[in-house]
C-alpha cells in the first residue's frame, strides 16, 4: 500500500472548497490511466482573545498597551494587523509579533500619552472571526513611579530616621559579646521607625 501526500505551494484559504484532480499516468510513468478526483474543505477561521492591560513605559513617560489574539488555524500576519483599529489616539503606534505556526498574534500599542484635565478611553476594534470590541480607560494625570524605585525611598527615609536616633544622647549600640546580659541600667526610649523603613 501506498500513501500519496499532496503539499500546496502556498497556504490554503479557510472555509474553502477544493477539487484535487489526480492524473494516473503521471503518477506511474503511463503504466496506467485515467484520472480520480476529490473534493475537500478548509475549516473555518475563528478568533479568541486574551485580555489586554496597560502598563508603563520604560521612561515612565507614556503607557503601554499589551495584548494578544490566537487564531484556530494559521493566518498571515498582515491579514491580523489589518483588520485592527484603534480609535481615542491620532496616530497608533501598534508593534506586532507573530507565532511561528502563524496562531498566536501579539499586539503593543506604544506612546499612550496621559491628560492632564481627564481620562480617556481607547477603543480596540478587531474585524475578525468573531468580531471583538475592547474599551480600555487611560488614568488622568502624570505616571507616577510605583515598585522597585518606591521602596528604595523608603528604605533611604529610614536609612535616614535610624542615623539620626544614633545620633541622639544616650542611644547606646548593643554589645555583641554581650548579648545575654540585659541592661540593668536607666531604660532607653524606645525608637519607633516607619513600618516601611529598613536598616541599612
Amino acid at each position: 500500500m501506498r500513501t500519496l501526500r499532496i503539499v500546496p505551494k502556498s497556504p490554503l484559504k479557510s472555509d474553502t472548497r477544493y477539487k484535487v484532480a489526480l492524473d494516473a499516468s503521471k503518477l506511474t510513468g503511463g503504466k496506467a490511466k485515467g484520472v480520480a478526483e476529490f473534493e475537500f474543505s478548509t475549516p473555518k477561521l475563528r478568533f479568541s482573545y486574551n485580555p489586554c492591560w496597560l502598563q508603563q513605559s520604560d521612561d515612565l513617560k507614556y503607557y503601554v498597551l499589551v495584548g494578544e489574539t490566537v487564531s484556530s488555524d494559521y493566518v498571515a500576519a498582515d491579514y491580523v494587523e489589518q483588520r485592527l483599529k484603534i480609535k481615542g489616539l491620532l496616530k497608533p503606534e501598534v508593534a506586532w509579533t507573530h507565532s511561528e505556526d502563524g496562531t498566536v498574534h501579539k499586539y503593543r500599542v506604544e506612546n499612550i500619552p496621559t491628560r492632564s484635565d481627564e481620562s480617556y478611553k481607547l477603543t480596540l476594534d478587531f474585524d475578525l472571526d468573531p468580531k471583538q470590541n475592547v474599551e480600555m480607560e487611560v488614568p488622568q494625570g502624570r505616571i507616577h513611579r510605583t515598585g522597585p524605585h518606591r521602596a528604595d525611598r523608603a528604605a533611604g527615609r529610614g536609612r535616614h530616621l535610624l542615623r539620626a536616633a544614633q545620633a541622639q544622647p544616650g542611644f547606646q549600640k548593643p554589645d555583641p559579646l554581650r548579648p545575654e546580659i540585659p541592661d540593668l541600667g536607666r531604660p532607653e526610649p524606645p525608637l519607633h521607625l516607619p513600618r516601611n523603613a529598613t536598616h541599612g
